[in-house]
């Protein structure tokens, strides 16, 4: 059922026979000249015109940028004026969906009326004002994989989103679906992201082919947005942004809930709940934070301007809170779990306002690193991470500097009394003719180690990850003057062009010692006197490194003459294809009960009888006495062998 009519506050003879009219006989609603294909809908066959799309929303200021806020039950305690005055996009969240595709407002239908009664008031004092429908949301997006997979409940859905954007005048949808393949509240499937994209083009075509046949609507264009993730491994696994870009107007992503009182796969830890920049201690991930978000959004889609940066109205808690990470930070701390879980849940703006006015003990400490501001309650072990003016100020102003689309606030109900936030990114939008660009790495694919592989490339360092984006002295990522400003180091973050300089993938099969190899460092790296590897062969030096692609007579790598030019040295650059012989005789270095001992009556090496060393200036012949030497008396006796003439010689 699409809408409870008889719960809405003004209904007329023509709403009623509207409504009855389509539930009763849906093939009178909204149509398109098109038909799905069964299952996944198949990329190759495109639906929708090669053209991307274009706004057609006049946005805040002047500078074309939104301020898209999102309101939930009510917006009678809200300040108006100022959300006329502020606020491009008014997003009522959300519309309910169900397993057959169709919508409604759900049990609570009375309060829905009223608000969009007061929605569409709101837009009477400000024409340009957009009216949006979200649907979907946490608590619903179980139906998403199947309305998106299944071309008979999809096509419902749409009409259905057609019907509530002609009855309500209202100017576009945003479809926030939790989450595409990952999953929810509901696991979701790997067809997921192929199909996502397939629903977006099919909604865009059937609102353009709806708007081509009714000249009687006020409007050129409906919107069609999408509500998006923060984490990074969501995005990657349910989104491919390189074509939803092209298809939506713009992404609101949920930059925030980076930290909260939740399990995670790297412990449990107070932290705040939209940094906008990396300032975590040693050791956490450093991509969560608003600005490596954004950078992805940004650099994978290379629009900038359709990315909308999200701000939470809220903030988390914690309970039970333990001790810091680092002693002199105290917004990164230890939580303790109940149960298995953590203690702690959201509270809103408004909330904490109370509670710092009733609660003296309460105080605020801004974290000047990540631009967010905290309280931490010693006495009551309890910890709030937040938003507050200052940060606001900093994530608007950041969003102008990079050219992205606006601001998305989720929600203007959770703000305080005097609209302190909504006041805050109101005062901050400006609009500026010059703006800082992303610097994108060109790497299409994974270089940097992961949990699973580093799928055959000389690993570097992630660029995109502040926390490990430096290669340091010794071979691993970090962050901070050690890593990043020692000699040798690279940082990727800053240069990251610096990864296509160097080679990509070996040259020729592993024949070298590797940092695992766990060899210190007196131990020779290359060459016969060094550790063989695991097939058995002898190290070489790795012909890529360009400080070490020559193994030395005492088998250490590295480069200049003193490896390269040397008597028994080896240039791996020069001679990539040279194979150390495996060791036949006994040298100095195996000790003196074996040194220099040859023939049947030495120990074996290696499983054989020992020879001379070939190449040896005094020491290539096996004289009778079964010792390595040179002259007539080892060379030219009965039974004796000269290897240098004879190498190939075998007891």
């Amino acid at each position: 059922m699409i809408l409870q009519c008889a719960l809405a506050k003004s209904i007329t003879p023509t709403v009623v026979n509207f409504w009855n009219d389509l539930l009763t006989n849906p093939s009178k609603g909204p149509q398109w000249p098109y038909d799905f294909k069964d299952g996944v809908v198949s990329s190759d066959e495109p639906k929708l015109a090669d053209e991307q799309a274009s706004l057609r929303v006049r946005s805040s200021p002047e500078c074309n940028k939104k301020v898209i806020a999102s309101v939930i039950n009510s917006i009678d305690k809200l300040n108006q004026d100022l959300i006329v005055n502020s606020v491009t996009h008014l997003v009522y969240s959300f519309i309910n969906v169900h397993s057959n595709g169709s919508l409604s407002f759900g049990n609570n239908s009375k309060n829905s009326y009223s608000l969009l009664y007061k929605m569409i008031s709101l837009r009477e004092k400000k024409p340009e004002l957009k009216l949006i429908f979200a649907i979907g949301g946490w608590d619903n997006s179980e139906h998403f994989s199947y309305i998106a997979a299944n071309p008979s409940i999809q096509r419902v859905f749409i009409s259905d989103l057609i019907a509530f954007l002609d009855y309500w005048k209202f100017d576009g949808i945003d479809i926030t679906w939790q989450y595409p393949v990952v999953g929810g509240k509901k696991p979701g499937f790997k067809a997921d992201r192929e199909n996502y994209v397939m629903l977006l083009k099919n909604i865009r075509e059937a609102f353009n082919v709806h708007l081509s046949t009714q000249p009687e609507l006020l409007t050129d264009k409906l919107s069609l947005s999408i509500t998006a993730p923060g984490a990074f491994w969501i995005v990657e696994q349910g989104y491919d942004l390189n074509r939803i870009i092209d298809v939506v107007d713009w992404v609101n992503v949920l930059a925030f809930d980076y930290f909260g009182a939740y399990k995670s796969a790297w412990g449990t830890y107070t932290g705040p709940i939209a940094p906008l920049y990396f300032g975590a201690p040693d050791g956490f991930p450093g991509k969560l934070n608003v600005e490596a978000t954004m950078k992805k959004y940004a650099c994978e889609t290379r629009k900038a301007n359709k990315i909308v940066m999200g701000v939470p109205f809220y903030g988390r808690f914690w309970k039970n809170v333990g001790n810091p990470v680092k002693n002199e930070d105290d917004l990164y701390r230890t939580s303790q779990s109940i149960g298995g879980f953590p203690d702690g849940g959201t509270i809103t703006y408004d909330e904490i306002k109370v509670k710092f006015r009733k609660e003296s003990d309460e105080k605020e400490i801004f974290h000047e690193k990540t631009q967010t501001p905290y309280s931490w309650n010693k006495i009551k072990k309890t910890l709030i991470s937040y938003e507050n003016e200052r940060s606001i100020a900093a994530k608007v102003n950041y969003a102008i500097n990079h050219n992205l689309g606006g601001i998305f606030i989720w929600s203007l109900n959770f703000d305080d009394s005097n609209s302190s936030l909504l006041n805050a990114v109101s005062q901050n939008f400006h609009c500026q003719p010059n703006f800082s660009e992303y610097k994108c790495s060109e790497i299409k694919e994974k270089r940097w180690w992961t949990q699973y592989d580093v799928n055959g490339f000389y690993p570097i360092c992630d660029p995109d990850d502040p926390g490990y984006s430096c290669c340091g002295t010794y071979g691993f990522c970090g962050s901070g003057a050690e890593f990043c400003e020692c000699k040798g180091c690279i940082d990727y973050g800053k240069m990251p062009e610096k990864a296509l300089i160097e080679p990509i993938k070996p040259s020729q099969a592993l024949r070298w010692h590797t940092l695992n190899a766990s060899l210190n460092g007196s131990t020779p790296k290359c060459g016969p006197k060094a550790p063989k590897l695991i097939d058995g062969q002898i190290p070489i030096c790795n012909p890529d490194a360009n400080d070490s692609y020559c193994c030395s007579s005492s088998g250490y790598c590295g480069a200049g003459s003193s490896y390269c030019q040397c008597k028994d040295c080896v240039d791996f650059r020069a001679n990539p294809n040279h194979v150390y012989q495996q060791k036949m005789w006994w040298g100095w270095d195996d000790g003196p009960e074996v040194a220099g001992r040859c023939g049947l009556r030495a120990p074996k090496i290696n499983g054989q009888y020992p020879i001379c060393d070939p190449d040896s200036r005094s020491s290539y012949c096996c004289g009778y006495t079964g010792y390595c030497g040179s002259g007539r008396s080892f060379c030219d006796c009965p039974n004796c062998v000269n290897f240098k003439t004879n190498p190939t010689f075998r007891w």
